[in-house]
């Protein structure tokens, strides 16, 4: 179970990777080895970067 204090430290990261395969293989494996990362989007390209930055607010892209 989640320690729910431990959620609000979580590292908000926004993946922009335009080659499928490694983007979708990374938000994997960043989900997979790291409870600290929250994974917020994952654009396909520039433009979806730059919507989803705005919208997402993550700390990290």
């Amino acid at each position: 179970m989640t320690d729910p204090h431990r959620q609000a430290e979580r590292i908000r990261l926004l993946i922009a990777e335009d080659q499928t395969l490694i983007r979708e293989g990374l938000a994997t494996l960043l989900a997979q080895q790291n409870d600290d990362f929250e994974i917020v989007g994952a654009a396909a390209d520039g433009e979806q970067a730059i919507e989803f930055a705005r919208r997402y607010r993550p700390d990290v892209i």
